[in-house]
C-alpha cells in the first residue's frame, strides 16, 4: 500500500515538546510506517514570519525527496512585503511551484469567509491549488466549510483536524460538495472511517497523520485494518491526493 500524507508540519512550537521538529526527523518517522509523500507546512511561517518561513521551507523541501511543501497564506493589503496583493503572493508562490497552501485565519486574525478574502479563494479556484484549513480555525466550523464551497465550487477545499464528536455532520457536505476533501488524522474512533465510507463513498477522504503532534503509525495502522475495500483504502490513503497534486497549479 503506497501512502501520502496530507497533515504534517516541521519546527518547533512554543507551546509544546513534540517528538521531531526537524525535517530529516520528520522524513524518518514518517519512511518508518511507509510514508514516502507528505504535503508539508512550517510552524514558523505562523509564529514568526510568515514569508520567511514559507522561504524556509521551499529551501528545505528542495532537499527531501517526496516532501511537498504548503506555504501558508494570508490576505495582504496593497504594498505590503513588496507584493501588490494576495494574488501577486499567490503568483510568486505557484511560479515556485507551490500547488497547496495553508491558512490559519484565526491565528492570523481574519475570517476565510470574508469578502476580502473572496478574490484569494478565487485565484486558488481557478489554478486548482488545494487550501489546507483547520476545521476549529474557521469562526462556524463546519457552516463556514460550507458558505465557502457554496460560492468556490471547483476550489479544493482540504478541512484538517475535524473533531470525532460530530463526524455525521461530514456526510451532508461531501455528498453535496465533490471537491470538498476532509483528512483522517482525528477520525480514529471505533467505525469512523467506515461509517462514512458507508454512507458517501471514499472519495472525499485523504490520510493525514498530523505529524509531529501524533505517531504516525497510528493512522497507517488504522488504515491496514480497516475492514473497507482494498479500493477505498487505496482512495483514502493516495489516489485522491495523488489526483490533487497531479493537478495542483494547473488553470481550470
Amino acid at each position: 500500500m503506497e501512502y501520502i500524507d496530507v497533515n504534517t508540519m516541521i519546527g518547533k512550537w512554543p507551546f509544546r515538546k513534540l517528538g521531531t521538529t526537524g525535517a530529516d526527523e520528520l522524513f524518518r518517522e514518517l519512511g518508518r510506517v511507509g510514508i514516502k509523500r507528505a504535503i508539508v507546512s512550517s510552524f514558523r511561517s505562523q509564529r514568526i514570519n510568515i514569508f520567511t518561513g514559507n522561504e524556509e521551507l521551499f529551501q528545505t523541501a528542495e532537499k527531501f525527496e517526496g516532501m511537498i511543501p504548503c506555504p501558508e497564506i494570508v490576505p495582504l493589503i496593497n504594498g505590503e512585503q513588496g507584493y501588490a496583493n494576495t494574488v501577486a503572493y499567490l503568483e510568486y508562490l505557484r511560479g515556485r511551484g507551490a500547488g497547496f497552501v495553508r491558512i490559519t485565519p484565526k491565528y492570523n486574525g481574519f475570517s476565510a469567509t470574508a469578502k476580502y478574502f473572496d478574490e484569494t479563494l478565487a485565484y486558488l479556484e481557478r489554478y486548482r491549488m488545494p487550501l489546507l484549513v483547520k476545521v476549529n480555525d474557521l469562526d462556524r466550523g463546519k457552516d463556514d466549510v460550507e458558505r465557502i464551497c457554496e460560492k468556490h465550487p471547483d476550489l479544493r477545499l482540504i478541512v484538517l483536524n475535524h473533531d470525532h464528536e460530530n463526524s455525521r455532520g461530514i456526510y451532508f457536505l461531501l455528498q453535496n460538495y465533490p471537491n470538498l476533501y476532509f483528512e483522517t488524522s482525528f477520525l480514529s474512533e471505533m467505525d469512523e472511517i467506515e461509517s462514512i465510507v458507508g454512507a458517501v463513498g471514499s472519495r472525499g477522504l485523504l490520510l493525514g497523520t498530523r505529524m509531529p503532534f501524533m505517531e504516525p503509525g497510528r493512522m497507517v495502522g488504522r488504515m491496514a485494518y480497516s475492514p473497507i475495500s482494498y479500493e477505498d483504502k487505496c482512495a483514502i490513503c493516495f489516489k485522491n491526493a495523488e489526483k490533487l497534486i497531479d493537478e495542483a497549479g494547473k488553470e481550470c
